[in-house]
């Protein structure tokens, strides 16, 4: 996103707005325990 020809980045926090959202370490974290239980 531009403004005045300089790029912008915008920071959304996503932890208070949307409920289904999870950070990435954890999201990975149980990614892996899935993986574990099914193919160990």
């Amino acid at each position: 996103m531009k403004i005045d020809g300089r790029r912008v980045v915008v920071d959304y926090e996503r932890g208070r707005t949307q409920k289904s959202w999870l950070p990435r370490r954890l999201g990975m974290f149980i990614i892996a325990q899935v993986y574990k239980m099914y193919f160990d």
